[in-house]
């Protein structure tokens, strides 16, 4: 798991990440991150991933939106 999330942070952390060849492998990288942190029981770093993810892809923010709401809902 945490190999796997390491290769998704490094899509969304790569500098060339919000280029338009590069945008949608680093928004599904950043949702697959955000889920990977939340089935793993860290809620609020899953929050922390996608949070950080909506202010780095403004143009998916709905995505982000959406998935924030669905964290937001998950019982504690």
């Amino acid at each position: 798991l945490k190999q796997g999330q390491a290769d998704l942070k490094a899509v969304v952390d790569d500098p060339d990440a919000a280029k338009p060849e590069n945008v949608q492998d680093a928004v599904r990288a950043a949702v697959n991150l955000g889920v990977s942190h939340e089935l793993a029981g860290d809620v609020e770093a899953a929050k922390k991933v996608v949070a950080e993810a909506k202010a780095k892809f403004p143009a998916h923010d709905y995505i982000f939106d959406a998935q924030l709401e669905r964290l937001n809902d998950a019982p504690a």
